[in-house]
């Protein structure tokens, strides 16, 4: 039986996050399951039935980690995804860290560019 943490009002976040990492992989239909198991280092494989989850999976290129809904053979697809990413965790684990590192990077970078321009700008920060 696999474990249950239900959420209570006091530490939502903590505990959502404790029922995430107790997975081996994570099937992910909504953005912010897909968006928590990668920043989280979980293995997971998108669902995509809507655009967002599979332009997600393509802006940090892990959209082979990814199947649409609906195409062909994409029962087949998904079975293949989640047994490599229940076998091959360590591989999945060090390619999401390497995406996470590299999200980073890019977060630094725009952050810098934005305080940049507001003070090129004379702009009042509080």
């Amino acid at each position: 039986m696999h474990p249950t943490f239900p959420l209570t009002e006091g530490n939502c976040v903590s505990e959502l996050l404790r029922y995430y990492n107790a997975c081996d992989a994570v099937i992910g239909m909504r953005f912010h399951s897909n968006v928590i198991a990668i920043a989280n280092n979980i293995p997971v494989v998108g669902l995509a039935i809507h655009e967002q989850i599979s332009d997600l999976y393509e802006e940090i290129n892990l959209d082979a980690s990814c199947v649409k809904v609906g195409e062909p053979d994409y029962i087949n697809k998904l079975r293949y995804l989640l047994n490599e990413a229940i076998c091959k965790e360590h591989m999945y684990k060090a390619n999401e860290k390497k995406i996470m590192d590299e999200i980073t990077i890019k977060h630094r970078s725009y952050k810098r560019i934005v305080k940049d321009f507001i003070q090129s700008q004379k702009i009042k920060q509080k």
